[in-house]
């Protein structure tokens, strides 16, 4: 058996769109064909090393669904715009990493999955937590949610012919009550993605006693103030008498002048006088021996 689309050719099966052998006689097609399209269609009997003639006729898609908008928890749907099965629109007490599901969609072949964080924005999906893709109909985030924290969700799913609309629902989480055990966790990250500090343990905290109050500081009495004696002021002087101060007088000091001599100078002094002292050992000598004679 062949399909192909009748796309006006001279011949019908220039391309097939689709071909499979059988042993009975009904077959159900595995491949997605358009909606609205016409496909020519034929099929032959096989026996052992013959084949029979090919038998051609043809057929029209169905058109597709019109795109209507369907409450969230009104269960699944063939076709047109998805709707959400779990969790439903407006519900509370939702346990961590809940399963999210939504109603099948003929035709599909994947669908896309946003969760954020109700804000408070204009914009529900402003703070995005978690987003995700898949080829089924539900999925369990790999991601805790935050307890008693409400969340926006939604689903969209892509087929051959493009992407239906999105289609949005919200639901908060339940209270941690009951808990044994708790999680801390800390990052510079909205969406904890890369945290710090993650840490897992039980709750122990100690019963502190009330505090103790202050203790009441003793009254204080001042002593009465005692009146000082009385200063006499200091005598004015007499403003008709005329007071001279002596003058300051400075010490004169006598400049200290200090001579350097240069040692080659002093050197060249010393040599003159041991010259002269040689000079006149040499004449008392020479005239001593003269009076000899």
């Amino acid at each position: 058996m062949d399909i192909a689309e009748d796309t006006g050719a001279d011949d019908t099966f220039a391309t097939i769109d689709y071909s499979a052998e059988a042993a009975t006689n009904m077959h159900a097609v595995t491949t997605l064909l358009k909606y609205g399209t016409t496909y020519n269609w034929r099929v032959r009997a096989i026996k052992t090393f013959r084949s029979g003639p090919w038998v051609t006729s043809s057929f029209t898609t169905v058109g597709e669904p019109p795109e209507t908008a369907v409450p969230p928890s009104a269960g699944p749907m063939v076709g047109g715009q998805l709707s959400f099965l779990s969790p439903l629109d407006g519900a509370t007490g939702v346990r961590n990493q809940p399963t999210f599901s939504w109603g099948r969609r003929i035709g599909t072949t994947g669908y896309d999955l946003v969760i954020a964080e109700d804000i408070g924005r204009d914009d529900p999906f402003a703070a995005v937590t978690y987003t995700a893709s898949t080829t089924t109909d539900s999925h369990v985030p790999a991601v805790s949610f935050r307890y008693g924290t409400t969340y926006n969700w939604r689903v969209s799913a892509l087929s051959a012919t493009g992407k239906v609309p999105w289609v949005s629902s919200s639901f908060t989480m339940g209270a941690a009550s009951g808990a044994e055990s708790y999680e801390l966790v800390a990052s510079t990250d909205s969406r904890l993605a890369d945290p710090v500090v993650d840490r897992r343990g039980t709750l122990a905290l100690p019963v502190m006693p009330p505090p103790e109050p202050a203790p009441a500081e003793p009254e204080t009495t001042e002593p009465a103030p005692q009146d000082e004696p009385a200063v006499a002021p200091p005598p004015q002087a007499d403003p008709t008498r005329v007071q001279f101060e002596p003058p300051l007088v400075m010490p004169v000091v006598a400049p200290t002048v200090e001579i350097a001599i240069p040692t080659w100078a002093l050197a060249t002094v010393i040599g003159l006088l041991a010259t002269l002292v040689l000079l006149l050992i040499t004449v008392l000598v020479v005239v001593g021996r003269a009076r000899r004679y």
